[in-house]
């Protein structure tokens, strides 16, 4: 107040009415840019959570058969346990949206990647025990059961979440863009993962599935510092789509066709390595690293020319299946 008074004795009216017009835009334009700064800065640790958790997931299929090995399992019991880990991801995605819109964003991605860890370091001590201990295989097939469902249920968070970020911090123009980089990142996962696998092939599983296990901490502590914090969403009258709403129905069809399809060849190829190609557990591990790291490439290259083809939905199911 003083510093307008000396303005108004030393300037003339015109000055001082076009000086605080500029102080008032300058202030304008401060402010809004420190609104546009959450969004992006909001972004990396969604980007890191999605990458390693991705990275865990796929790590665990390319190491599932020489895992299998090592823990004296069928494979059979293998395609149990990644069936539970896709039960856990299944019942709760949505229930994990509508807590993210009761209690925040930021909750819910921390404790799902609080119950991912958890869930994946509880897996590393089983294995830990069967390398030095004498247990069943009932007991190790129920631990692996139960961990890979927990980190199905816990991992749900981490999209659900990361969508809903984008979709409060992001206009409609940018927010396909925002969701594209999302989705990019994941792609990074499933390329890194399986790389990982074959590069510390030679270690026990346990070392593997330790390093995978370590990774979403990382992740954990960099929400904790740079995601900001939100506030809850007030409720809607919003009707919420049903799964049996017929538009729904190809779509889902067509998703939960090509996945099992997708997953089937994943989890086979460590076997193959092991019984008909008659390799060591280490090599058997590179290869199917190795495999489903080109895998994870032809994704990421595939979807860059998605980008660019600018096809519809229908006719893209059409030419990929």
């Amino acid at each position: 107040m003083q510093a307008y008074t000396v303005l108004k004795l030393i300037l003339p009216c015109q000055t001082r009415s076009s000086l605080i017009a500029q102080t008032y835009l300058e202030r304008q334009m401060t402010s809004t840019s420190k609104l546009d700064q959450g969004p992006a800065n909001s972004l990396p640790p969604l980007y890191l959570a999605s990458m390693v958790c991705s990275m865990g997931m796929m790590g665990f299929v390319a190491a599932a058969g020489p895992l299998a090995a090592a823990l004296d399992l069928e494979a059979w019991h293998i395609g149990i346990s990644a069936t539970a880990g896709g039960i856990g991801w299944v019942l709760s995605a949505r229930l994990w949206g509508k807590t993210a819109d009761r209690i925040g964003r930021k909750p819910v991605l921390l404790m799902g990647l609080a119950g991912f860890i958890l869930g994946y370091l509880v897996l590393c001590l089983a294995v830990l025990a069967v390398e030095r201990l004498q247990i069943s295989a009932f007991l190790v097939l129920s631990v692996l059961i139960l961990s890979r469902f927990f980190m199905g249920l816990s991992y749900s968070a981490v999209p659900a979440a990361g969508a809903a970020v984008i979709a409060d911090s992001h206009c409609a123009e940018d927010r396909a863009g925002a969701m594209g980089r999302l989705g990019a990142a994941q792609s990074a996962g499933l390329l890194f993962g399986p790389a990982a696998v074959a590069v510390l092939a030679g270690t026990s599983p346990a070392t593997v599935l330790l390093f995978l296990a370590l990774l979403p901490i990382v992740a954990l502590v960099f929400v904790v510092q740079r995601l900001p914090k939100d506030t809850p969403q007030t409720s809607t009258s919003i009707k919420q789509l049903s799964l049996a709403d017929p538009r729904l129905i190809r779509p889902i069809v067509t998703a939960v066709l090509v996945m099992m399809a997708v997953t089937i060849g994943q989890i086979v190829i460590g076997f193959v390595a092991l019984d008909r190609l008659s390799l060591p557990q280490s090599a058997a591990m590179r290869l199917a690293g190795g495999a489903l790291t080109a895998v994870g490439v032809s994704l990421v290259l595939a979807q860059m020319v998605i980008k660019r083809l600018n096809w519809t939905p229908t006719r893209l199911i059409r030419v990929g299946g």
